[in-house]
């Protein structure tokens, strides 16, 4: 290895280090000063960062500017932004105090609408695909699932360092769930679902590159196929999952209808019909409430730093009474 390769190699190991020495203070500070985490608290703090936090703003402006089919430079948009982005530093507080709620206050913080489609389907002894993305209240949903009696195996991104990864997967896993690598997940979660389990996803980020482009708010996205092939393919069906922050600072998860995908003969076919139908699925979930939905990442295939975003407008960013309509 080259000296500067070495440099670089190390510079970028303290990096990740240094990530994980201020997680782990984070999760220190949740536990013992929780008023100064307040909603209010923290609200004011991501005013303040949101000018500061390039790569998440931009990320921001980028989703909800195609969710809502209009230019990044709207100051509705800016809006819809920044509240996702204070969602976002709500979903941190969550990931960091939850694991210290038991089973009890969880259950007073989070209303879980939908749960007789995941009785039911314990009731035949059939597994099944949880496919969530990223919502506010989505940490606290997270654990409320496990702890209400349904844990899962879901995939997460690999962090570096691994230590990192593994702090996060225990923060995650308090009430129940198991997590694993979505890079090296196939083995364990054909075997959990063909034993009658559970199994957690992600609709809305490809982490694995190996997705496909569908039309999601009208442009070209890269969705996640991987939920689609096991579902064809074992015969499992697609539950999706949806939280959001109440004005209250409450927590509502609903559990909605499975979904359910035929193989044809015609492999590509299938594919390219379940694929529509999921994106038909997301895209009513992120155009109810844009402002609830904090994916950072961007989803469709144009930069983020693209100022027209869409050249789409709609009269109303809010297309759909509910993302069950």
């Amino acid at each position: 290895m080259k000296p500067n390769q070495v440099v670089r190699r190390v510079i970028d190991e303290a990096r990740d280090w240094g990530q994980f020495a201020a997680l782990s203070a984070g999760a220190w500070l949740a536990a013992r000063a929780a008023p100064a985490l307040s909603a209010a608290a923290l609200e004011q703090l991501a005013v303040w960062q949101w000018p500061r936090a390039a790569a998440a703003r931009q990320g921001l402006l980028h989703n909800v500017g195609h969710a809502v089919q209009r230019s990044c430079a709207d100051p509705a948009v800016e809006r819809l932004a920044q509240r996702a982005f204070r969602h976002l530093w709500l979903n941190y507080r969550d990931l960091l105090q939850a694991p210290r709620l038991d089973a009890g206050a969880l259950h007073e913080r989070v209303q879980i609408e939908g749960e007789a489609v995941l009785q039911r389907l314990c009731r035949q002894e059939q597994g099944a695909i949880l496919l969530g993305g990223h919502f506010a209240g989505g940490e606290l949903a997270l654990q409320a699932l496990a702890a209400r009696g349904w844990p899962a195996l879901i995939a997460a991104e690999r962090l570096q360092p691994p230590a990192l990864f593994d702090w996060m997967c225990r923060l995650r896993g308090t009430h129940g769930h198991r997590f694993a690598p979505s890079d090296a997940l196939l083995t364990p979660v054909v075997r959990r679902l063909r034993q009658g389990g559970l199994v957690g996803l992600m609709m809305d980020r490809d982490t694995t590159g190996s997705g496909r482009t569908v039309m999601v708010c009208g442009a070209a996205a890269r969705l996640p196929v991987g939920a689609l092939r096991l579902s064809v393919r074992l015969g499992v069906p697609i539950v999706p999952l949806h939280a959001q922050r109440r004005r209250n600072g409450s927590v509502q998860l609903t559990i909605h209808e499975p979904l359910a995908f035929v193989s044809t003969l015609a492999a590509e076919e299938t594919l390219t019909n379940g694929l529509t139908a999921l994106a038909a699925q997301l895209e009513r979930l992120i155009t109810w409430q844009p402002d609830q939905w904090v994916l950072t990442t961007p989803l469709w295939e144009t930069s983020a730093a693209d100022a027209s975003c869409s050249s789409h407008h709609t009269t109303s960013p809010y297309r759909a009474a509910s993302p069950s309509t």
